[in-house]
């Protein structure tokens, strides 16, 4: 035996379900884990749990439980929802190897792989841009669209420091619309295992059904019956999800408790700290913040309302999703930064550094965050190494926030040479 490996696999789909590709990710874990690898599937919020596999899913999507597959505009929210699921728990699981699924799968193992620095293994299952084209998310090749995903598409391919594909068809694809080289491409033909995956032929029901379908002269009510049962079986995958009303209005009330949170502590820290007379600018900045929001909320419905016509529509959303992904990793990057004691504490001191320009009120408001994160943490004491002779006032501040002078410290220096002597 080997190296064994750490594998974090990225299936931007809602595995598990019964469908090709999720067959393949299934077979491949299982193939990875027969020959002592770890691996650790990262995926979207819904999907079957697969035995003697371990799932880390993306956060819950309380209106969307049918299975995602192929292109839809809910996958710009569940790949952005996934993409911090699969850098957190590359974070925790320090993986030696990335493989990636899918298109959206390997843009997201793009990223991680600079931030993990291991290499990435793209799984291609076929042309991104074709499969828009499939699904009616683009109108041809002649959209406005098409011509910057199919560069999209060609970047993605060739971040993956090995690509594998599931036939040589896909392979002469790779090498001949995409130019992509041979030296890092490889095929790994699909496996099925026939123990688990098999028709339901031996079962008295399908047996049943079956013959009522095949039966001369026909059967009719019992080839109703039969189909009835297919029929409900497939209506699960059929039904697509909506929004309504009530779904924005849980959006809004989420966030208007969050907001709500904040203005309360606001007005509770000025309360405790004396200064009341101040709490005129924190609803002044409420106010702002809901005006603000209301103003933007006019000008897109405007804006998208008069751009979003026809294949403009595409081009939107294929920039406002690469957007919002761009903004989760940044976010989700800056939290990881400061999870450690050191790194928060050194963001701190040059935050309420900075703060006392603008007003002691924030500084202190800082300075009393930093000690609560010390004290959950478990220290009972903080220090603080101050230049007494500094003119931004920092003294007066950590004094006002309960601090008081432990020791001090006179820095002398001299230069010495024979310039300096005379």
């Amino acid at each position: 035996m080997g190296l064994r490996h750490t594998i974090l696999m990225i299936a931007p789909t809602s595995f598990f379900a019964d469908y090709g590709c999720h067959i393949r990710i299934w077979q491949e874990a299982k193939a990875l884990q027969k020959l002592g690898h770890r691996v650790v599937i990262t995926t979207y919020h819904n999907g079957d749990d697969m035995p003697g596999v371990e799932i880390r899913r993306s956060w819950d999507v309380p209106w969307l439980k049918r299975a995602m597959v192929g292109s839809s505009r809910h996958k710009i929210y569940l790949d952005a929802a996934l993409s911090y699921r699969a850098l957190e728990t590359g974070r925790r699981l320090r993986p030696t190897i990335i493989h990636a699924h899918l298109h959206e799968g390997a843009l997201i193992g793009a990223v991680l792989k600079r931030i993990l620095r291991v290499p990435l293994v793209f799984d291609f299952q076929g042309s991104m841009t074709s499969e828009m084209i499939d699904h009616h998310f683009l109108s041809g090749k002649d959209s406005r669209a098409y011509t910057m995903l199919r560069r999209l598409e060609q970047a993605i391919n060739t971040q993956a420091d090995a690509l594998i594909t599931s036939s040589e068809n896909a392979a002469e694809l790779l090498r001949r619309d995409f130019r992509f080289p041979n030296d890092r491409l490889y095929t790994v033909a699909d496996g099925i295992n026939t123990d688990r995956f098999r028709p339901l032929a031996e079962t008295p029901a399908w047996q049943a059904e079956r013959a009522a379908l095949r039966a001369e002269p026909a059967d009719t009510a019992a080839a109703s019956t039969a189909l009835a049962s297919i029929r409900s079986t497939l209506t699960p995958y059929t039904v697509d999800s909506s929004y309504s009303a009530l779904d924005a209005a849980l959006i809004i009330l989420r966030e208007g408790l969050e907001a709500l949170l904040v203005v309360v502590a606001l007005l509770a820290f000025l309360r405790k700290s004396g200064n009341s007379d101040k709490r005129g600018w924190i609803w002044a900045g409420a106010g702002l913040g809901v005006l603000a929001s209301i103003g933007a909320a006019l000008a897109l419905q405007a804006i998208f309302s008069t751009v979003s016509a026809g294949r403009n529509r595409e081009l939107i959303e294929g920039i406002t999703g690469l957007v919002a992904a761009a903004l989760l990793f940044y976010v989700s990057y800056w939290l990881h930064s400061k999870a450690s004691l050191g790194a928060w504490k050194k963001y701190i001191d040059a935050r309420t550094t900075q703060a006392l320009a603008r007003g002691s009120m924030l500084g202190l408001a800082l300075l009393r965050q930093a000690f609560g994160a010390f004290y959950a943490r478990g220290l009972r004491t903080v220090g603080l190494g101050v230049d007494a002779q500094n003119l931004s006032g920092a003294t007066r501040l950590y004094e006002r926030a309960g601090m008081v002078v432990a020791e001090r410290y006179d820095h002398k220096e001299k230069q010495i040479g024979r310039e300096a002597d005379k």
